[in-house]
């Protein structure tokens, strides 16, 4: 039994450290990353008008206060004295997809039109999922501070009421008494279905690997798997689009995808890329847990040859849809929070107060 297990949990360990390293290179290079697409949208634009690259980054690098910048700037202005290609000096660690786009642009002549595509792309990307934060932000801080408060009021607020209520001859009150114990057994509950709704979810990538008959049964009824199935289909379908749009052929594409980024990305691609060397048409190639809207774009780009402007569409559409289900959580849900609220806070004052107006109730009738 054991063995069954362990290798499982020596896959999510492993998984652990991978993501672990991802986000410390990423927090590293996080001040270069959100100056970026400005910097190459600026270096393309003085490109387009005639100016040569290393004085663009001259220029750009003058301009600049940023440490992290200018030490990038000064990298790259150093590599192309050194006649190094465009695709090593503008690349960022951690961002092995833009060294191929700049790669491809280099080779084909479309430099500058790439990089402003990329930074448009760049741009929009950052304000979506901005919004998406701004728009679970509310429920997130109302959530916490509901937890925060019930925890509280059950080990800070009740023990102090309870022991005076005690000390007075009060504690055997019904209404307040059946308050108390509600608030003493509310955040056990809270915490039992809060680990249930994790255990379940981070079970679903095992059981997926394990019997997938099972996870799929099981997708169509937990919420939030739709969510996350729309999310894998658009950071796909960008990636893809994104290097295919570039002029970099699909197998090349997958094979760049395979050897970088997330696990789920490498392995996803690279089951792809294989089933396409192995002969299998464009549209069953494409297997995996994705949004039914992939598939129907793959078969119409099978057809039309227009792959990347179907992936831009299903990017698009995924985008949009992500959004819709989002926002129709959220209406749902920050009422049913208020309400909870509300709720804790009348519960609240029935077990801590009853018993004192009781009290008074009682010396008044004496």
């Amino acid at each position: 039994m054991m063995n069954f297990f362990r290798r499982p949990l020596r896959i999510w360990m492993q998984r652990c450290r991978v993501w672990t390293g991802q986000h410390l290179r990423r927090a590293r290079t996080e001040p270069l990353r959100r100056a970026l697409p400005d910097l190459l949208q600026t270096l393309a634009e003085m490109m387009a008008s005639g100016v040569s690259l290393q004085d663009s980054v001259r220029y750009v690098q003058a301009g600049r206060t940023d440490r992290a910048v200018r030490a990038y700037l000064g990298r790259a202005a150093a590599g192309i004295e050194q006649g190094l290609p465009v695709s090593e000096v503008l690349s960022v660690d951690g961002d092995p997809w833009l060294g191929l786009l700049l790669k491809s642009g280099e080779v084909s002549g479309t430099l500058v039109d790439l990089l402003l595509r990329w930074s448009a792309d760049e741009r929009r990307r950052r304000e979506w999922t901005a919004g998406l934060k701004k728009a679970l932000g509310y429920p997130a801080m109302l959530t916490l501070s509901s937890v925060a408060t019930l925890g509280l009021i059950r080990f800070v607020v009740l023990p102090r009421f309870e022991a005076m209520y005690a000390s007075l001859g009060l504690a055997g009150q019904g209404d307040g008494r059946l308050g108390f114990r509600l608030l003493q057994s509310l955040p056990v509950a809270v915490g039992l279905c809060g680990a249930i709704t994790v255990a379940l979810y981070l079970s679903l990538p095992l059981l997926h690997r394990i019997c997938p008959r099972g996870f799929a049964v099981l997708a169509r009824n937990v919420p939030g798997v739709v969510l996350w199935r729309l999310w894998r289909t658009q950071q796909f379908a960008s990636l893809i689009g994104r290097l295919v749009g570039a002029g970099i052929p699909l197998v090349e594409s997958l094979a760049a995808a395979s050897e970088a980024g997330p696990t789920w990305v490498r392995a996803a691609a690279g089951q792809i890329r294989q089933n396409l060397l192995d002969g299998v048409p464009l549209a069953r190639a494409f297997v995996g847990d994705w949004d039914p809207i992939l598939h129907l774009h793959i078969r119409l780009a099978e057809l039309s040859g227009m792959l990347s402007d179907g992936l831009d569409r299903v990017d698009a559409h995924c985008r949009r849809e992500l959004e819709r289900r989002v926002q129709r959580i959220l209406r749902r849900l920050e009422p049913s929070l208020t309400l909870a609220t509300g709720g804790l806070i009348a519960l609240t004052m029935l077990s801590l107060y009853v018993p004192m107006y009781t009290a008074l109730s009682g010396m008044a009738v004496q």
